[in-house]
């Protein structure tokens, strides 16, 4: 009864499509969702989709990049089939077609961030399509991204220490209760998905894991980061809350 996880790409779309951008020369980041194009994420989400109803088992798409994969896991779910799908904060905040030529292969990630997703995949948080929300974090030291061609550094950004002030901020442009939102896309939903039954909330009997956060605009340096990696797409953005504490087990 776990569920089962897996990064869905078709690799042979992948590797067709990434060979034809290299052959002519078309590498940046604007090619890196020609390379791996959006049905090469839904072939492989329908195909993972379908294998889980024919064994009966839950399977979860780690990071759905478009609307589309979780309108497929909706369908599934309408039939009695245990189908979720997941998405990272990264698609929430970030587009090619805006960020693009400022952050190059510093947002790269797989599957590739596209443009004019943003707000769809919105649209499908706020009608609870949408397991929970991640992080994604690759912990990538920028010689894997930098100096290099585009299709050669490495995929994957640092999202931990920034999950939950970037959450809320986007939260906050768009709905009245951005903190309710957060406390259940970020540490109820996916406590409760993984069985954690004492963690991701505020109650009798559950750990006492919580953050204390202070609303006022915060410019985010990842130098601030635990995370030792040093570097972060999201430096020189201002959030809309910093986190001013935390507790582990009420210490």
């Amino acid at each position: 009864d776990l569920p089962l996880g897996l990064h869905n790409e078709d690799q042979e779309i992948v590797r067709s499509r990434t060979a034809r951008c290299r052959a002519a020369g078309d590498e940046n980041i604007h090619a890196h969702s020609r390379a791996r194009p959006e049905v090469a994420e839904l072939a492989a989400t329908a195909h993972f989709f379908e294998l889980g109803a024919a064994a009966g088992a839950h399977v979860h798409p780690v990071h759905l990049s478009s609307r589309r994969g979780f309108e497929l896991a909706a369908r599934y779910r309408a039939e009695g089939f245990r189908a979720t799908g997941e998405t990272c904060i990264h698609y929430l905040w970030f587009d090619p077609d805006r960020d693009g030529d400022r952050l190059g292969a510093l947002m790269k990630v797989n599957p590739p961030i596209r443009p004019g997703q943003i707000e769809p995949i919105w649209q499908a948080l706020l009608a609870g399509e949408i397991a929970f929300v991640s992080s994604d974090h690759a912990g990538w030291g920028l010689e894997a991204k930098l100096d290099r061609p585009l299709f050669a550094a490495g995929a994957g950004i640092p999202g931990l220490a920034t999950l939950v002030p970037t959450f809320f901020t986007v939260a906050a442009a768009r709905v009245a209760d951005p903190w309710r939102l957060l406390a259940d896309y970020v540490c109820a939903r996916p406590a409760r998905f993984f069985g954690l039954d004492r963690k991701g909330v505020i109650a009798v009997g559950a750990d006492a894991d919580l953050m204390v956060l202070r609303r006022e605009p915060d410019v985010w340096h990842h130098a601030r980061a635990h995370d030792e990696v040093g570097w972060g797409p999201y430096d020189g953005a201002t959030f809309d809350v910093r986190v001013a504490a935390t507790l582990q087990r009420g210490a």
